[in-house]
């Protein structure tokens, strides 16, 4: 298929706090034969002239209803394709590259009911477990218990909510940890520490009263890079492990840029 044209329609559109928004796209091309697990991206933009094929980006899925693909972005100040993403509204058009890839899903995590599943995302690193909590229940609620922990700069950017409600529904054991890094909250819910701290600490561990350990947890981190670096050593220190499909581990991740 020529992806150097635009291939899908803006359907809605949801503006949320400063450069946060969601977004629903329908494509011209049939998604019925794609195979799709939470926590998977395709790629996409806006392409203005053949040239611009490049300038497509990958996106996670938040989900998939009647053909219409939906994603929690945010406009990144200097960037290319996400301003372009953001300024569209209901009925403009876009790309979508009719390809869905990525190792961090639903079937890649080890599943255990020993153990507990911590999900830890920056900003719109959220994503993936919005996605997995709607479309991927049967293995999550195999989990003891499920930590949802989502950190932003400012406390604003704490726009979950109402996602969370409806998506964990019929999970037995579930916890939201919000975190603000940036500025301080009234909110004695709310922690104020990087996530590589609240690992180290233990502060994490005693908000939601769980350990963390080899034999009963396995962690999810997404989002910036250097989340991702700083939590996984002081994960390793431990003895957490990176998981793989040939040596099971304790740690997954995802960059999301």
């Amino acid at each position: 298929m020529n992806i150097d044209t635009n291939n899908a329609t803006v359907v809605q559109f949801q503006q949320l706090p400063d450069c946060l928004f969601r977004i629903w796209i329908r494509p011209d091309w049939d998604p019925s034969g794609l195979t799709w697990y939470p926590g998977q991206f395709l790629r996409l933009g806006v392409v203005n002239n053949r040239s611009e094929k490049n300038t497509l980006r990958a996106m996670t899925i938040v989900g998939i209803e009647g053909s219409v693909f939906e994603f929690f972005m945010v406009a990144v100040s200097d960037g290319v394709t996400s301003p372009r993403i953001a300024a569209l509204r209901e009925g403009d058009r876009c790309c979508l590259e009719p390809l869905i890839t990525g190792i961090f899903h639903s079937q890649n995590i080890p599943v255990s009911t020993d153990m507990d599943l911590w999900m830890v995302g920056t900003g719109t690193g959220l994503a993936p477990y919005l996605a997995m909590l709607r479309y991927a229940k049967q293995p999550l609620k195999k989990y003891r218990n499920l930590v949802l922990v989502h950190s932003v700069r400012q406390e604003r950017h704490l726009c979950a909510d109402e996602w969370l409600d409806p998506l964990i529904e019929g999970y037995q054991s579930f916890r939201y940890v919000p975190v603000v890094t940036r500025a301080s909250s009234p909110d004695p819910n709310v922690l104020q520490k990087r996530a590589p701290a609240m690992f180290e600490d233990g502060s994490l561990i005693q908000k939601v009263n769980l350990p963390i350990n080899t034999a009963e947890s396995v962690v999810l981190l997404c989002g910036h890079p250097l989340m991702i670096k700083d939590s996984s050593d002081v994960l390793k220190k431990r003895g957490l492990t990176r998981h793989r499909r040939r040596q099971p581990g304790n740690i997954l991740t995802e960059r999301y840029f």
